[in-house]
């Protein structure tokens, strides 16, 4: 069965410092933001679909192994991808070799006990103080290797994930490294590791601007540092007018920045047209301003 888990730590203290910085792409200046959008997804988004990890290890002798280089650097694409998609600041993948090898050994323990678990005991098969350590830093799949986990961790499905815990440190306005591990079957991704002081990013919305439809999920999010959403409340409209919709969380635990999920129904993802949504999420206290508006238009790629 394919999972995701929730880190449940709470906010490490921010370090470090962080220029202001535009996540980057090899689109040609001259693109319009929809042709972006569209180039962006079949030159980057498609071609960082890997199938195979790479994956050195074997679970009969407790050998993690590695994954190339390679795989590491599609990896922080993947994740640059996503992050570009809502307008943040790229990530670089941290490969310090301490950090790699805790990260490549929570992934394996997570593949050799067919489980998975932030805190596992000393008597999980396989068991290391590396992976350990690993394990609790990370975001954890199952049934996903390395960049395939980073769209199930985007996704964010399941019962559980309703704060979308996984997507919120993945697009966290103040992250600057990540770090990653995986065998063929599952993954590990360093987040909690060297945050910025400056935020320049106003909000975070998935989706958000120009988004492909495949990768408009059911859950949607829009996320601002320090905000408080307990009393907020959203409206979309859409094709059709008025959007129902119902908010699953408003008030959890303080992964990356603070959100409000919610899941709307009837929307179109199968349309060879572009389709338009407009949100507004008001009732935000803690922020530079109570409401915000915003526009997803959903394209076929």
């Amino acid at each position: 069965m394919k999972k995701t888990i929730l880190l449940t730590a709470l906010f490490l203290t921010i370090i470090g410092c962080q220029k202001d910085e535009v996540n980057e792409t090899s689109t040609p200046k001259t693109m319009t933001a929809r042709d972006s959008a569209v180039y962006n997804y079949n030159e980057v988004y498609l071609k960082t679909n890997l199938t195979n990890s790479g994956w050195t290890g074997n679970i009969l002798t407790c050998n993690a192994g590695t994954i190339p280089t390679t795989t590491h650097e599609m990896v922080a694409k993947r994740i640059n991808y996503f992050r570009n998609l809502v307008g943040l600041p790229k990530i670089e993948m941290d490969l310090s070799t301490d950090k790699v090898k805790a990260c490549q050994e929570a992934a394996f323990m997570m593949h050799a006990n067919n489980k998975l678990s932030h805190f596992p005991t000393s008597d999980w098969k396989c068991y290391t103080a590396d992976g350990y350590l690993g394990a609790t830093k990370s975001n954890l799949s199952i049934g996903y290797n390395s960049t395939t986990a980073i769209s199930n961790l985007i996704q964010d499905a399941g019962t559980t994930n309703a704060p979308v815990g996984h997507r919120r440190w993945l697009l966290y306005s103040k992250a600057k490294s990540f770090t990653s591990g995986s065998t063929g079957y599952t993954s590990a991704v360093w987040v909690h590791s060297d945050f910025a002081i400056k935020n320049s990013k106003e909000f975070t919305a998935y989706p958000h601007r120009y988004f492909p439809q495949n990768l408009v999920y059911n859950r949607w999010s829009f996320s601002i540092y320090g905000a408080i959403f307990n009393d907020a409340k959203v409206v979309m409209t859409g094709p059709s007018g008025n959007v129902a919709l119902s908010i699953v969380s408003n008030s959890g635990p303080a992964y990356g920045d603070n959100t409000i999920v919610w899941e709307p129904t009837g929307i179109v993802k199968n349309s060879t047209e572009d389709v338009k949504y407009t949100v507004t999420v008001s009732g935000i206290k803690n922020a530079s301003k109570t409401s915000y508006t915003y526009e997803v238009i959903i394209i076929k790629p």
